[in-house]
């Protein structure tokens, strides 16, 4: 699991993107605003949800995948399993 933390607004979308592209390593990202677009009609609290069953079921397949966070709340710290 790749965690990226930082403030809103610091970038970690585009350090993905380019982090990606560099590297060629071939990860799925989760990310609820990537969900929000794919899924419109989710609330936030829905959307967080999704997130969370995703990275539970990446987890039990110890597959490799990246998270961005800010680590506002201990909610974000349990999803990243700090």
């Amino acid at each position: 699991m790749y965690v990226l933390g930082g403030p809103n607004g610091a970038g970690k979308t585009i350090f993905f993107a380019d982090f990606i592209a560099k590297s060629g390593i071939a990860v799925e990202q989760v990310n609820a605003d990537t969900l929000q677009a794919q899924h419109p009609h989710l609330s936030g609290f829905e959307l967080t949800a999704l997130a969370a069953a995703r990275i539970d079921e990446l987890r039990r397949q110890r597959a490799s995948f990246f998270i961005e966070t800010n680590l506002a709340t201990e909610a974000n710290y349990n999803l990243a399993g700090v």
